[in-house]
């Protein structure tokens, strides 16, 4: 039989806490798209701020809106700096903090 840590150990278990800026830092796989992933129980990788919404805010891992950063560090996952919006909200972040590049 095998058996499974819990995910909030296992995200807590790649934390690095940054003291400047309290971001949570995800020490463990960054994808191509440079966010922290985790595979869960033999799935597809999930991304780690994605779970952490779950774990620490209760949102559905399979809920539309996106997770959004406040700080703009795609490998942090601290739930004080995530925050819900769509994909509307998602590229008015971007315009606002000059990182929208247009849609290409």
């Amino acid at each position: 039989m095998s058996t499974y840590r819990p995910l909030k150990d296992r995200i807590e278990s790649k934390r690095e806490i940054d003291p400047d800026t309290g971001c949570w830092n995800w020490t463990g796989s960054v994808g191509s798209h440079g966010y922290g992933q985790i595979t869960m129980y033999g799935f597809k990788p999930v991304l780690v701020h994605r779970i952490a919404a779950m774990i620490y805010l209760g949102h559905s891992i399979y809920s539309p809106e996106q997770v959004l950063h406040r700080c703009d560090n795609r490998r942090c996952f601290n739930p004080e700096h995530l925050f819900f919006g769509d994909q509307k909200a998602n590229v008015q972040d971007c315009i606002q903090k000059g990182r929208f590049r247009g849609f290409q």
